[in-house]
């Protein structure tokens, strides 16, 4: 989105050969992107629908925690993730109505079974299955 790209139109899909080098690269251009002069007021499509550049850095924290509960929650490590992390995500997905669908970011909310933690609760929010 900050480079004008969609999808499909990105140069590869996927990080190619070397994840770790490719999303370390990723990262790298998408920092640099984000300490642009102005960046942070400058207007953007996103899924959410427009918004400046402070939305699409909420969106790529927000994008990260969740990610970071994916990747916890399926080699069987701990979720407890930061609670700044998961507090700032949960209010920003709170604060908005989010795209849900079965096939999309966001599935229908999923409930959260009785005593689960904060990083298991903002996971069920935002559509994952939570044992």
């Amino acid at each position: 989105m900050v480079a004008g790209k969609h999808g499909s139109e990105q140069e590869q899909d996927g990080p190619g050969g070397d994840p770790v080098a490719g999303f370390l690269d990723a990262f790298s251009g998408l920092c640099a992107a984000f300490d642009r002069e102005g960046f942070l007021e400058q207007v953007f499509p996103t899924p959410l629908g427009e918004g400046p550049g402070g939305l699409l850095v909420a969106m790529r924290i927000t994008e990260l925690t969740i990610h970071a509960w994916d990747i916890a929650a399926a080699t069987g490590q701990p979720r407890d993730l930061d609670p700044e992390l998961v507090g700032f995500a949960d209010g920003f997905l709170r604060s908005r109505p989010i795209p849900r669908d079965v096939n999309g970011p966001f599935a229908p909310e999923q409930p959260a079974p009785a005593g689960a933690g904060d990083a298991d609760r903002l996971a069920a929010f935002a559509g994952r299955p939570v044992s």
